[in-house]
């Protein structure tokens, strides 16, 4: 394989690890909100006021996902013939779903401490592992 070979063959997959990347987040966020709908009281009307923002997050965070990705298929598909992504749409594109993911982080410490009780996060985290 010649040098100019090697660099078309390497160009043709960048846009490849920033897409796994989405569809990853996207096929665990989809998982997550499959899993909260589980969860749900089916009696209740809406989600407990703890699962209901793990849900709203969950849901954004695959939005935002989504949304990264198709940018990126775009601008592969409208780009020239195996040219590189531009970087700084790659960093924003898997970034700006992080920042929902972060926050659906805290909402389920939030629930996992309410799960616990009065025993409090940590000393259940022990308990469990202790």
């Amino acid at each position: 394989m010649t040098h100019t070979e090697e660099v078309t063959v390497r160009d043709s997959k960048a846009y490849q690890p920033p897409l796994l990347f989405l569809v990853g987040l996207l096929t665990f966020c989809l998982g997550v909100i499959a899993a909260v709908f589980g969860a749900v009281d089916k009696t209740a009307a809406a989600p407990g006021p703890l699962l209901g923002p793990v849900l709203a997050w969950t849901a954004i965070t695959a939005l935002v996902a989504t949304l990264a990705a198709a940018a990126l298929q775009i601008t592969r598909c409208l780009g020239a013939k195996d040219a590189p992504p531009p970087p700084g749409l790659v960093y924003v594109a898997v970034l700006a779903p992080i920042i929902p993911g972060v926050i659906v982080v805290i909402a389920c410490i939030r629930l996992g401490t309410a799960i616990a009780g009065k025993a409090g996060f940590w000393p259940a985290i022990v308990n469990v592992f202790g």
